[in-house]
């Protein structure tokens, strides 16, 4: 399937009524699912699967602690010891404080990869970074903690199980198989595309029909 459905097949609802096989390897509750939980689910999932995924993938993180003081005078000690430019050796104490200010509230393991990154020249020089540099340093970081770990798995699921449904249902419409029911059960956007691959007709209330039979398709 091209572009065109691949992107329609992620931001779209799930179909109502899916007829290809599904399974369910889920917990009996209802607490958001662990990465080892997500890990375990089968290649497709069904309704209450998909609905466990799809929130999961929408939680809202809870913010990391931030860096305690003791590690971040550490970690801006390490950068102190990179060279510094002509404008920085000019305000060393200045710099030091921006610094303070600006990454107080990060978590412990950003300021890690803002060193680790600093120090390799991520910001493509062997100067000190500014502190507008740093934050750009900053903007690469992911988390890795569990709970984000899962949300970014649950989202590709969610993705990956949206565009299959998509891509399930366009077969079936090119195979002349799709009942007047599952027609009516598919998202608006869905059974537009249907229609401009000449799958589907529409008509002047705004309904849908088969325009392929699968007499014809066969």
């Amino acid at each position: 399937m091209g572009i065109e459905a691949r992107q329609l097949g992620e931001v779209l609802p799930a179909l109502s009524g899916q007829t290809a096989e599904t399974a369910s390897n889920l917990p009996s509750t209802t607490r958001l699912l662990t990465i080892e939980e997500l890990h375990s689910l089968p290649e497709r999932l069904d309704d209450a699967a998909l609905a466990l995924v799809s929130d999961t993938a929408s939680i809202m993180l809870p913010e990391l602690p931030p860096c305690e003081p003791g590690y971040l005078a550490e970690c801006l000690q390490l950068l102190a010891e990179m060279p510094r430019s002509k404008a920085g050796r000019q305000s060393g104490e200045l710099q030091v404080l921006a610094f303070k200010r600006v990454l107080r509230g990060f978590p412990k393991r950003a300021i890690t990869f803002l060193v680790d990154e600093a120090l390799k020249g991520a910001h493509g020089s062997k100067f000190l970074p500014s502190t507008v540099e740093c934050l750009a340093i900053l903007e690469k970081w992911k988390r890795n903690d569990p709970a984000a770990l899962a949300k970014r798995h649950a989202q590709l699921l969610a993705i990956r199980e949206r565009q299959a449904r998509f891509d399930d249902a366009m077969t079936r419409l090119a195979a002349g198989e799709a009942s007047q029911a599952e027609i009516d059960a598919m998202p608006e956007q869905w059974k537009s595309v249907g229609e401009t691959r000449s799958y589907l007709w529409r008509h002047e209330d705004g309904s849908y029909s088969a325009r392929v039979r699968r007499e014809a398709a066969a």
